[in-house]
Formats: C-alpha cells, sequence, structure tokens
C-alpha cells in the first residue's frame, strides 16, 4: 500500500499475494499437528482446509476461484512482454491484447471483474489477518509514547518514575505509587539483560522492541481492576520463556486480540501463567477466542481425541505420546478460560476435567493394548478365547475426585485396574508369553503412557493405592479377586472410597460385573454404631496427619468442618442405609448423593441443602486457589458460617452416635 500497488494484481490490495498468505498462514498455524496441511501448491492445500473445517467450503471457493482468474489475468500480461510483470496494461493496444486473451468486451467490464476478484480475496485476507480497530488505535495512541520512552530508552529508575506520573495524570488513573514506578523499572531492566544470556536473534529482538511498548501500555492500562506489578511479572514470565522463538513473538507483536487475551488470562491465573510458559504451544489457542472460552460439548471428548491420534501413524509412538499431551494441555487452558471468565460454573469445570481425562484413559488404554499385541500377540482366555482391541477383558476404574466427577487442576488420578482372563494360557504371537503376565505389562504400559514425561510433560500422577492389598498387591487384579476382597478383607475406609468409584474404561461384562460387585459392597449389613466408629476414627487420623493452616488460613480441605467432612457424611449413609435404600448406591458424586438422603429422609432437605452449599462454595473457592497458585483460603464470615454447619451436622448423625 505505501508503494502504490493499487495496479499491480499480485502485490496489490486483494492480488494474488494475499490469497497466497491466507493459505500460507493458516498452513503456519496449525501444519505443525495437522500433517495432512504440509503440502505444496495452494489449490492443493486449500482442499485439505475445507476437508479439515478450518476454511468454510464457500469461502475457499471463492479463493480457488479468484485466485485462478488473477492468476490467467497474470500469465496474459507476461506472455504479452516475455517478462514478469503484473501490472494492468496502460496503453491502448495491451489493453486490447488482455481484452481479446480474457475474451471481456471492453476494459471497463474488465476493471470491474478485477475489483470484483480483489475484492473477495481481500475480504478472506481481512478476516485472517485483522488489522487494528480505531478504538484500539486511540488507546494505543494515547499510550503508545510513554510506554516507548520506557522500553527503548536507557532510562534509571526516577526517569522511569516521572514517566508513569506523567501517564497517571493524563489518563485520571490514580494508581501510581513510587513503589510501582521501582518495580516497573527494575523488572524492565532485569528482563533486558536477560536477552543478552538468551542470545535472540536480531529478527527477534526486532519483533520485541515493536511489540513490548505495546505490551506495557495494555499491562499498566489495566491497573483499574488488576495490580500491574504482579501482572507484569506474570507476562514477563511467558516471553522469557519464548525469547528463543520468534514465531510466537510475532504471533503477538501481528495479533493484537491475541496478545489482550495473554494478558487477560495472566491477570486472572498464576497457574495459567506458568502452563503458557511451559508449553508456549498453547499461545496458538489465543488466536481464536471464540473457541478459547468456550470449552467443548462434554461428550466430544473421546471423538475429538479419537480423530487426533487417527492421524498420527500407529508406529509413531513418540508423536502418539504428544498428541495425547497437546490435547490435555489445550482442552485445559479452554476449561480454566472458561472458568476465569465465568462461563462455566463449579460442577462443570469438574465434569469437563472429568470427561478430559477419562477420554485419555480410554485412549491410553488402546494405545497400549496395539504396543503389547503387536509385541505379544493376544491374550487366550479359557471361556472368552482370543482377545481383542474390542473385547479386552480388562477395565480402568476410577476412584476418588476422578470417580466422583470431581477433578480440579492439576488432580492426580486415583486407579484401580481389572481384568476377567480365566485361565492362563499363552498369548497368540512371535514372542508368546503367559495371558496374565500379558495383563500386568499392559497396566505397566498404560502407566508408562500417563506418567511419562515427554517435552510436554506427564498427562496425570497416578496413584494405585486403592488396588487390593495396596501397594503390596498386584498392579492388575482378576475381577473376581477383587470381589473376593472387597467383600472378605477390605477396610472400612476402602468401602467409603468405594462410594466414589465409578467404571471409567473397559467392556460392558466387566462392567457388569463391577457394578454388580460396588452394589453387593455397599449394600452389606453393617452395625451402626461400630461404622460410626470407624468412620469417625478414620476421620480424625486423616486430620491429625493432614490437616494444615490455621483460624486464618483455611485448609478447606481436611479443616474441621471442611470438604473431607462432608464426604465422610456421605460415604457413612451410604454404607449405612443402602441396605434399605439401593438408590444410594447409584451415584458416586457427593452432590446428587445429598439429594438423594434427603429424598429418603435420610437428612432433612435443610441439612442436605446447607451440606451442598458449603461443599459447592468450599470446591469454588479450591479452584479458585489452585489458579492463584494458593494452598489456604483466608478466612470469612462466609467460610465460617459453612463450616459450623457442617460440624452441626457431623455432631448429629456421627458423633452423638458414639457419644
Amino acid at each position: 500500500r505505501r508503494r502504490g500497488l493499487s495496479n499491480n494484481i499480485k502485490l496489490g490490495e486483494g492480488g494474488i499475494r494475499e490469497a497466497e498468505f491466507v493459505v500460507q498462514s493458516m498452513q503456519l498455524i496449525n501444519g505443525g499437528r495437522m500433517q495432512s496441511l504440509q503440502v505444496q501448491g495452494l489449490q492443493l492445500a486449500l482442499t485439505v482446509l475445507t476437508q479439515e473445517s478450518l476454511l468454510p467450503a464457500d469461502s475457499a471457493a471463492e479463493l480457488r476461484q479468484s485466485y485462478l482468474w488473477l492468476r490467467k489475468v497474470e500469465h496474459c500480461l507476461q506472455q504479452f512482454a516475455d517478462k514478469q510483470t503484473q501490472l494492468l496494461p496502460t496503453d491502448t493496444l495491451d489493453q486490447k491484447r488482455l481484452l481479446w486473451s480474457m475474451d471481456i468486451e471492453n476494459y471497463p467490464t474488465f476493471q470491474k471483474q478485477v475489483q470484483h476478484h480483489c475484492q473477495r480475496v481481500h475480504r478472506q485476507f481481512s478476516l485472517l489477518i485483522r488489522e487494528t480497530s480505531p478504538t484500539e488505535k486511540t488507546l494505543i495512541d494515547d499510550h503508545q509514547q510513554a510506554a516507548q520512552d520506557i522500553w527503548l530508552l536507557e532510562l534509571n529508575t526516577e526517569e522511569t518514575q516521572n514517566l508513569l506520573v506523567h501517564w497517571d495524570v493524563s489518563n485520571e488513573s490514580h494508581f501510581f505509587t513510587a513503589e510501582l514506578g521501582l518495580s516497573v523499572h527494575k523488572q524492565l531492566t532485569d528482563f533486558k539483560h536477560n536477552l543478552i544470556k538468551k542470545r535472540v536473534g536480531q529478527r527477534g529482538l526486532d519483533t520485541l522492541n515493536r511489540l513490548m511498548p505495546t505490551v506495557i501500555s495494555l499491562v499498566l492500562s489495566r491497573s483499574e481492576d488488576t495490580d500491574p506489578k504482579p501482572l507484569l511479572e506474570r507476562v514477563l514470565i511467558v516471553f522469557t520463556a519464548i525469547l528463543g522463538r520468534t514465531a510466537y513473538l510475532q504471533l503477538l507483536s501481528e495479533n493484537l486480540g491475541a496478545l489482550k487475551h495473554l494478558i487477560k488470562l495472566c491477570a486472572a491465573s498464576p497457574w495459567v501463567t506458568a502452563q503458557i510458559a511451559r508449553f508456549p504451544l498453547l499461545l496458538d489457542e489465543l488466536i481464536n477466542p471464540a473457541e478459547l472460552y468456550q470449552p467443548i460439548q462434554l461428550n466430544e471428548y473421546k471423538d475429538q481425541l479419537r480423530q487426533l491420534l487417527l492421524r498420527v501413524e500407529p508406529e509413531d509412538l513418540e508423536l502418539q505420546l504428544e498428541t495425547l499431551r497437546q490435547f490435555k494441555l489445550s482442552q485445559q487452558l479452554k476449561i480454566a478460560a472458561a472458568d476465569i471468565t465465568g462461563v462455566l460454573p463449579i460442577t462443570e469445570v469438574s465434569n469437563h476435567l472429568s470427561q478430559l481425562a477419562e477420554s485419555i484413559l480410554h485412549q491410553a488404554v488402546d494405545l497400549a493394548w496395539g504396543q503389547m499385541e503387536a509385541k505379544f500377540g493376544v491374550p487366550v482366555c479359557e471361556t472368552q478365547g482370543p482377545m481383542s482391541i474390542q473385547n479386552k477383558g480388562f477395565a480402568v476404574i476410577g476412584f476418588g475426585k476422578l470417580g466422583g466427577w470431581e477433578l480440579g487442576y492439576g488432580s492426580d488420578l486415583d486407579l484401580v485396574f481389572v481384568h476377567n482372563c480365566v485361565g492362563n494360557q499363552e498369548t497368540l504371537g512371535a514372542k508368546a508369553t503367559e495371558s496374565i503376565k500379558f495383563y500386568i505389562k499392559l497396566a505397566q504400559r498404560v502407566m508408562h503412557i500417563l506418567t511419562i514425561k515427554t517435552g510436554l510433560g506427564l498427562l496425570y500422577e497416578v496413584d494405585m493405592r486403592l488396588r487390593p492389598s495396596g501397594n503390596a498387591g498386584l498392579l492388575v487384579c482378576h475381577i473376581d479377586g477383587f470381589a473376593s476382597y472387597q467383600m472378605d478383607n477390605a477396610w472400612t475406609w476402602e468401602h467409603q472410597a468405594l462410594c466414589r468409584a465409578r467404571f471409567i474404561s473397559g467392556d460392558t461384562p466387566l462392567k457388569i460385573q463391577f457394578d454388580k460387585i460396588r452394589f453387593n459392597t455397599l449394600s452389606k449389613p453393617r452395625v451402626l454404631k461400630d461404622l460410626a466408629i470407624e468412620v469417625v476414627e478414620m476421620r480424625e487420623k486423616m486430620r491429625t496427619h493432614l490437616a494444615t493452616g490455621d483460624s486464618t488460613q483455611l485448609d478447606l480441605k481436611q479443616r474441621k468442618g471442611g470438604i473431607a467432612d462432608i464426604e465422610f457424611i456421605t460415604q457413612f449413609m451410604v454404607l449405612a442405609y443402602t441396605e434399605q435404600h439401593p438408590a444410594l448406591a447409584k451415584r458416586t458424586d457427593n452432590i446428587r448423593i445429598l439429594e438423594d438422603l434427603a429424598k429418603f429422609a435420610l437428612l432433612t432437605n435443610q441439612e442436605a441443602r446447607r451440606l451442598t452449599e458449603a461443599y459447592l462454595t468450599f470446591r469454588n473457592k479450591m479452584h479458585r486457589l489452585a489458579l492463584q497458585n494458593e494452598k489456604w483460603a483466608k478466612a470469612t464470615e462466609e467460610l465460617t458460617k459453612h463450616q459450623a454447619n457442617v460440624e452441626t451436622i457431623w455432631d448429629k448423625y456421627l458423633q452423638n452416635l458414639i457419644a
């Protein structure tokens, strides 16, 4: 535009180059994760973009049609003089030649067609590469000079403070303090010194010098609702992580919307900041805010992950592991963004995190099976015959937060593996092994997939202590052995854990068997007082060993009247009354168990409501603490009131029973 190329069908607005930029930009953004986009040629790339639903079919058709029309014009122009040119002719003879070649009646008609095709291309270009709006321009212009001086000039502390004073007065924001000036100066000075150690190339430095004044301006402009000191620190943590990755710096430099979303997320959560700094590929998610703050539907996690893995060659084990981790990180960021902005209520946040984990577990088992089958062949069972990936005879049971649909950010997974293969015949493979050993190796492989650290971290920490006999037991046990242990040898606290156990992945026959075992165990007749004594003793042991905090810094889980007390109340009720009310065994999440307890008049409606309100309040607060990388909650009147209500109900149904 600066060079006055309006008459150039290649380099002008809406010309051939803009059509190429649209396609190439989308290839660069998505091609790292989609091998199908790693192709040459605009037309082939357009076809793939349409197939992958990255570009609407009608947009692709418009772009292809206009691109081919403009290329035909370009070919005609180059044939006239046998040289590289894309300039439309100004002399009459060449104009007539062009009209004859393009089969168009007159030059005004030709010019209208040029305008039509260029407008269509530029429309697609503008949709992808949005220019700064007037509102954004005003914001930047008001602050840009001061921000540029703060970044580009070698200022001392006093000079930085003076600039901030001027900024403060001119914008009537009244947030400036001498402490802030000192902090901004020190943080930026340290960051500049760090550039020398990082050996950032000239291209990266040029991009950073264009970008940082805008960053400083946006960070300080959020001062009304955010303390700029920790916000600037968090943003610089991310920038330090990507200094050697010029592509990410350019993404933020050229996309003001993405930069704003980064700053918004950093302002909301140091946990999110740390995730982005550790895994910069998450910056790709900032490009499309419509998807960033709107997680996929609960029933879509498994299918989306399955489709992603279908694009990976079965032999590429490393890429399979990375694909699982990329999926978890990107989806977890979307859930956190929706949580931060209030799009998802607390129960939905946990549902999404739990469903995400479930989809990953399902695929981890399938991947592990494929690897074991390739090495050892399939196991053979006396009653079922040869097994297969569709009929594995293997299942994953989720306990704790996963079983109760209550996963949080950073939660580990409490898992138990079971199988129903009878007999110990050798597998059908070149490197045969005993069938029981096959299932042990399968469980080990699943654990390996979940817990091995790659460049994108591990998937989940896994706790297997709830399996029969705990850490002394086999990694995977036969379903009959699991049943025998639960009915005859398990402690009461293990039956409490079974209240929150849920079938996660496996064959239908195993699910039927597990559900029956769970119901039979939970519905065993029990002496109410003896049960209460054991539950109270276990709760007191937990509180003694695990509770932290004090009267001002509250441990919302282990403190008296906290989350664990509510969980123990519901578990006591399920174990005590499932024999009379079998429906109590259907639920694994505390909220719906409390609803059932009120329905069966085992709790009053008021008691169930108070426990539910306390539970949701505590969990919501714990999610917020996790996002802030904090452990304890500050004591408030609301939290203290909820704790008192829980203590009253605990005393009524448990403590008074054993008095």
